[in-house]
């Protein structure tokens, strides 16, 4: 038995569930869109397989690195009914020692699922750039060249947010840290910017209210001592 996969398991759907009802409490429908949720049976057919077809590994190279949930809901400002809708990868760490560095990692992981790839030839990317494109280990200069870029909103595929549960965060009583990949910076809860921008209002407050009054008091259950 893998008890450290069964562990991170465990620690990851806690992760997924704190952010759904984190955005359910803002008005919005969550949906899990990770290939553990939708596809629970390919996978474990994957993890049971000693061979695996082609058409097999095709389909998972095409569906493993979605994120982990789409939300979405009608947002109605100032009588105007606005579909406001992302998709988020949610993470679990125990601490996070260089924020920076999970930045990038994330934005590295899930470069083709958040930029058009036609943004390599837009930003005339050399061949060598391109090739680095396909590796494993993040090129910065070209995530640099990329947030650089003043028209990338133009090039974007999906709208994603990096949702980041800590259990020993760097500020106490700050355990949840947000990303939009598409303009990368950590915002932490707390953060003013969450009571002005409309995707993180709701009925029941905002994205701090909610936090506050419904979050951080599991946590606070899970996390003590």
């Amino acid at each position: 038995m893998n008890t450290d996969f069964i562990t991170n398991k465990i620690l990851g759907d806690l992760a997924e569930s704190i952010c759904h009802s984190h955005f359910t409490a803002l008005g919005y429908d969550v949906e899990y869109t990770g290939i553990e949720k939708f596809a629970q049976r390919f996978s474990k057919h994957l993890n049971q397989s000693s061979k695996i077809s082609d058409s097999s590994s095709e389909l998972y190279d095409s569906i493993r690195s979605y994120p982990d949930l789409l939300i979405s809901r009608i947002f109605d400002s100032k009588g105007t009914k606005k579909l406001e809708s992302f998709m988020i990868e949610v993470k679990y760490r125990s601490e996070v020692k260089d924020f920076k560095e999970l930045e990038n990692q994330l934005l590295w992981q899930y470069r083709d699922v958040i930029w058009d790839k036609e943004i390599l030839y837009v930003l005339n990317f050399d061949e060598k750039e391109k090739l680095s494109w396909k590796n494993k280990k993040p090129n910065i200069s070209l995530l640099e060249k990329i947030n650089k870029f003043k028209g990338k909103v133009n090039y974007i595929k999906n709208p994603l947010l990096f949702y980041v549960v800590v259990k020993n965060p760097l500020q106490n009583n700050t355990h949840i840290y947000l990303n939009y990949a598409t303009y990368p910076a950590w915002w932490n809860i707390g953060d003013n910017r969450f009571t002005k921008y409309t995707h993180y209002l709701g009925e029941n407050g905002n994205m701090n209210e909610v936090y506050e009054k419904s979050i951080y008091p599991a946590l606070k259950a899970i996390f003590s001592k």
